[in-house]
Protein backbone atom coordinates (compact mmCIF):
# COMPACT_ATOMS: atom_id res chain seq x y z
CA UNK A 1 0.00 0.00 0.00
CA UNK A 2 1.02 3.75 0.00
CA UNK A 3 1.19 6.15 2.84
CA UNK A 4 -0.28 9.67 3.12
CA UNK A 5 0.71 11.87 6.32
CA UNK A 6 -1.02 14.51 7.32
CA UNK A 7 0.90 16.94 9.64
CA UNK A 8 -0.17 20.18 11.37
CA UNK A 9 -0.47 23.35 9.35
CA UNK A 10 3.21 25.32 10.24
CA UNK A 11 3.83 28.56 10.44
CA UNK A 12 7.13 31.15 10.16
CA UNK A 13 7.74 34.17 12.49
CA UNK A 14 11.69 34.36 12.33
CA UNK A 15 14.71 34.79 9.35
CA UNK A 16 18.55 35.23 10.24
CA UNK A 17 19.80 36.83 8.65
CA UNK A 18 16.76 38.85 6.92
CA UNK A 19 19.02 39.70 3.94
CA UNK A 20 21.73 37.90 1.76
CA UNK A 21 24.14 38.93 -0.87
CA UNK A 22 23.00 38.32 -4.34
CA UNK A 23 25.38 35.83 -4.88
CA UNK A 24 23.64 32.64 -2.76
CA UNK A 25 24.90 30.38 -0.81
CA UNK A 26 23.87 32.49 2.61
CA UNK A 27 22.59 29.59 5.27
CA UNK A 28 18.82 31.17 5.96
CA UNK A 29 17.65 29.68 9.63
CA UNK A 30 13.84 30.20 9.67
CA UNK A 31 12.02 29.47 13.31
CA UNK A 32 8.07 29.29 13.56
CA UNK A 33 5.94 25.94 14.93
CA UNK A 34 5.25 22.72 13.20
CA UNK A 35 7.88 22.79 10.86
CA UNK A 36 9.07 19.20 11.23
CA UNK A 37 6.04 17.61 9.14
CA UNK A 38 5.61 16.90 5.95
CA UNK A 39 8.65 14.79 3.25
CA UNK A 40 9.55 17.80 0.98
CA UNK A 41 10.42 20.76 3.06
CA UNK A 42 11.40 23.62 0.70
CA UNK A 43 12.35 27.80 0.99
CA UNK A 44 11.10 29.96 -1.69
CA UNK A 45 12.70 33.23 -2.26
CA UNK A 46 9.84 35.17 -4.14
CA UNK A 47 11.65 36.53 -7.89
CA UNK A 48 14.95 34.15 -6.99
CA UNK A 49 14.66 30.64 -6.88
CA UNK A 50 13.56 27.45 -4.37
CA UNK A 51 15.51 25.24 -2.76
CA UNK A 52 15.56 22.49 -0.50
CA UNK A 53 15.48 23.34 3.30
CA UNK A 54 16.27 20.88 6.13
CA UNK A 55 14.62 20.61 9.21
CA UNK A 56 16.56 20.75 13.15
CA UNK A 57 14.48 18.98 15.47
CA UNK A 58 16.43 20.46 18.55
CA UNK A 59 15.44 23.76 17.71
CA UNK A 60 11.85 23.33 15.59
CA UNK A 61 13.77 25.44 12.51
CA UNK A 62 14.28 24.76 8.75
CA UNK A 63 17.74 25.89 7.13
CA UNK A 64 17.98 26.65 3.72
CA UNK A 65 20.62 28.59 1.44
CA UNK A 66 19.28 31.29 -0.75
CA UNK A 67 19.70 30.41 -4.33
CA UNK A 68 21.64 32.25 -6.72
CA UNK A 69 19.54 34.45 -9.26
CA UNK A 70 17.73 31.61 -12.11
CA UNK A 71 18.27 34.25 -15.07
CA UNK A 72 20.59 36.99 -15.93
CA UNK A 73 18.16 39.57 -16.08
CA UNK A 74 16.95 39.05 -12.09
CA UNK A 75 21.01 39.12 -11.86
CA UNK A 76 22.21 42.14 -13.55
CA UNK A 77 18.15 44.03 -11.72
CA UNK A 78 19.75 43.29 -8.60
CA UNK A 79 23.68 44.54 -9.25
CA UNK A 80 22.75 47.60 -11.23
CA UNK A 81 20.15 49.02 -7.84
CA UNK A 82 21.49 50.65 -5.23
CA UNK A 83 19.24 49.38 -2.77
CA UNK A 84 18.53 46.01 -1.73
CA UNK A 85 16.08 44.08 -4.05
CA UNK A 86 13.24 42.36 -1.98
CA UNK A 87 12.76 38.22 -2.28
CA UNK A 88 9.86 37.46 0.25
CA UNK A 89 10.92 34.21 1.62
CA UNK A 90 7.87 31.59 1.80
CA UNK A 91 8.27 27.56 3.58
CA UNK A 92 6.49 24.92 2.34
CA UNK A 93 6.60 21.04 3.97
CA UNK A 94 5.55 19.46 0.44
CA UNK A 95 6.46 21.13 -2.37
CA UNK A 96 2.98 23.20 -3.24
CA UNK A 97 1.25 24.98 0.20
CA UNK A 98 3.43 27.75 1.47
CA UNK A 99 3.55 29.48 4.53
CA UNK A 100 4.35 33.37 4.87
CA UNK A 101 5.85 35.55 3.41
CA UNK A 102 8.39 36.45 6.17
CA UNK A 103 10.88 39.61 4.77
CA UNK A 104 13.67 39.04 2.87
CA UNK A 105 16.38 40.60 0.63
CA UNK A 106 18.97 40.14 -1.58
CA UNK A 107 21.65 42.58 -2.33
CA UNK A 108 25.12 43.04 -4.02
CA UNK A 109 27.99 42.55 -2.03
CA UNK A 110 30.29 45.61 -1.23
CA UNK A 111 32.41 47.15 -3.71
CA UNK A 112 35.07 49.49 -1.70
CA UNK A 113 37.24 52.33 -3.76
CA UNK A 114 38.45 54.29 -0.62
CA UNK A 115 39.49 53.34 2.87
CA UNK A 116 40.30 56.50 4.82
CA UNK A 117 42.33 56.93 7.07
CA UNK A 118 44.05 53.29 6.33
CA UNK A 119 46.38 53.89 9.74
CA UNK A 120 45.41 55.29 13.83
CA UNK A 121 47.14 55.50 17.20
CA UNK A 122 47.17 51.42 18.35
CA UNK A 123 45.96 53.21 22.10
CA UNK A 124 42.96 55.84 20.71
CA UNK A 125 39.83 54.58 18.94
CA UNK A 126 40.06 55.89 14.97
CA UNK A 127 37.18 56.51 12.64
CA UNK A 128 37.22 54.72 9.59
CA UNK A 129 35.25 55.65 6.57
CA UNK A 130 34.51 53.82 3.41
CA UNK A 131 33.60 54.98 -0.14
CA UNK A 132 32.75 53.12 -2.76
CA UNK A 133 29.23 51.28 -4.70
CA UNK A 134 26.60 48.74 -2.38
CA UNK A 135 27.82 49.28 0.91
CA UNK A 136 24.82 49.46 2.41
CA UNK A 137 23.27 46.43 1.60
CA UNK A 138 19.65 45.73 3.24
CA UNK A 139 21.12 47.54 6.49
CA UNK A 140 20.12 45.18 8.46
CA UNK A 141 23.14 44.93 10.23
CA UNK A 142 26.32 46.90 9.38
CA UNK A 143 29.32 45.92 10.93
CA UNK A 144 32.87 46.39 10.45
CA UNK A 145 35.47 44.00 11.86
CA UNK A 146 39.20 44.63 12.19
CA UNK A 147 41.54 41.35 12.58
CA UNK A 148 39.70 38.73 10.51
CA UNK A 149 37.58 35.85 12.24
CA UNK A 150 38.65 37.06 15.82
CA UNK A 151 38.80 40.07 15.52
CA UNK A 152 36.74 43.08 16.87
CA UNK A 153 33.42 43.44 15.51
CA UNK A 154 31.68 47.18 15.49
CA UNK A 155 28.63 48.54 14.31
CA UNK A 156 29.03 50.96 11.12
CA UNK A 157 27.35 53.85 9.54
CA UNK A 158 25.58 54.87 6.27
CA UNK A 159 25.56 57.97 4.93
CA UNK A 160 22.57 58.12 2.68
CA UNK A 161 24.29 61.57 1.12
CA UNK A 162 26.76 59.98 -0.21
CA UNK A 163 26.48 55.98 0.06
CA UNK A 164 30.02 55.80 2.32
CA UNK A 165 29.95 53.70 5.82
CA UNK A 166 32.05 54.93 8.35
CA UNK A 167 32.54 52.87 12.02
CA UNK A 168 35.28 53.52 14.71
CA UNK A 169 37.76 51.10 14.82
CA UNK A 170 38.52 50.47 18.51
CA UNK A 171 42.17 50.47 20.00
CA UNK A 172 45.09 47.75 19.82
CA UNK A 173 45.79 45.94 22.84
CA UNK A 174 49.55 44.68 20.85
CA UNK A 175 52.27 47.00 20.93
CA UNK A 176 54.12 48.42 17.70
CA UNK A 177 53.04 48.81 14.14
CA UNK A 178 50.39 46.16 13.02
CA UNK A 179 48.71 45.72 9.87
CA UNK A 180 44.89 44.32 10.36
CA UNK A 181 42.70 42.90 7.91
CA UNK A 182 39.33 45.48 7.35
CA UNK A 183 35.88 43.21 6.63
CA UNK A 184 32.44 44.70 6.16
CA UNK A 185 28.89 42.83 6.35
CA UNK A 186 25.62 44.00 6.08
CA UNK A 187 23.61 41.00 7.58
CA UNK A 188 26.12 39.89 9.99
CA UNK A 189 27.10 36.56 8.09
CA UNK A 190 28.24 37.10 4.52
CA UNK A 191 32.18 39.16 5.73
CA UNK A 192 34.25 40.61 2.51
CA UNK A 193 37.80 41.77 3.23
CA UNK A 194 37.68 45.17 2.17
CA UNK A 195 41.00 46.99 3.23
CA UNK A 196 43.94 47.08 5.54
CA UNK A 197 44.64 49.28 8.62
CA UNK A 198 47.75 49.90 10.13
CA UNK A 199 47.90 50.72 14.12
CA UNK A 200 50.78 52.60 14.99
CA UNK A 201 52.63 53.76 18.00
CA UNK A 202 51.39 57.14 19.13
CA UNK A 203 53.66 60.08 17.62
CA UNK A 204 55.90 62.57 19.52
CA UNK A 205 56.93 66.08 17.55
CA UNK A 206 60.43 67.38 19.21
CA UNK A 207 61.05 70.09 16.65
CA UNK A 208 59.82 71.97 13.79
CA UNK A 209 62.31 74.28 11.53
CA UNK A 210 62.14 76.96 10.81
CA UNK A 211 60.32 77.87 13.19
CA UNK A 212 58.73 80.76 11.89
CA UNK A 213 58.26 81.90 8.07
CA UNK A 214 56.87 84.94 6.05
CA UNK A 215 53.05 85.25 5.79
CA UNK A 216 54.17 86.06 2.13
CA UNK A 217 55.60 83.15 0.87
CA UNK A 218 55.38 79.21 0.98
CA UNK A 219 57.83 77.86 3.16
CA UNK A 220 59.08 73.58 3.70
CA UNK A 221 58.86 72.96 7.43
CA UNK A 222 60.86 70.07 8.70
CA UNK A 223 59.20 68.45 11.83
CA UNK A 224 61.40 65.86 13.99
CA UNK A 225 60.31 63.62 16.52
CA UNK A 226 59.65 59.89 17.34
CA UNK A 227 56.70 57.47 16.11
CA UNK A 228 56.58 59.27 12.61
CA UNK A 229 57.23 56.35 10.18
CA UNK A 230 54.47 53.75 8.59
CA UNK A 231 51.71 56.03 8.18
CA UNK A 232 49.33 56.06 5.56
CA UNK A 233 47.61 59.89 5.13
CA UNK A 234 50.64 62.40 6.65
CA UNK A 235 49.04 66.06 7.38
CA UNK A 236 49.93 69.35 8.72
CA UNK A 237 47.46 71.25 10.25
CA UNK A 238 48.39 74.97 11.64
Amino acid sequence: PLYFTYYAAPSIFEATPMSAPRSGGTVVSIRGANLGGGNAPTCRFVGIGEVTATYSAAYDSLECAVPAPLDDDTATAIATTTSATAAPLLVSLNGQQFVGPLDFSVYEPPNVSTVWPASGELDASTVVRFSGKHLGGAGEALSCRVGGGGGSIVSAALDASDGSLSCSLPASSGSGQQDATLELTANGVDWYVVGSFRYLDAASLTGVSPASVSTSVSTVLSITGTGLRGGTHYACRF
